[in-house]
């Protein structure tokens, strides 16, 4: 199985520690903004807050995206 890419935003440090633990085999991109799409384009899963702002604009970023977490 391929790896997929984990993007979390705004994850406090226990969070990262836990999530790279939990997600090792994965590849795993942490940001503190959301907007780095040049370095995101390729995730599958997305994990953000619910005040994050996810709309067509966004998203037509993401082709890759398979799930959305918050």
């Amino acid at each position: 199985m391929p790896k997929q890419h984990l993007v979390f935003i705004d994850k406090e440090k226990w969070g990262r520690e836990l999530i790279s633990k939990s997600f090792f085999k994965q590849k795993l991109t942490f940001l503190t903004e959301f907007g780095h799409f040049g370095r995101i384009a390729d995730a599958t899963v997305l994990s953000v807050f619910i005040n994050t702002v996810l709309n067509e604009a966004v998203l037509s970023k993401l082709p890759n995206l398979k799930f959305i977490a918050t």
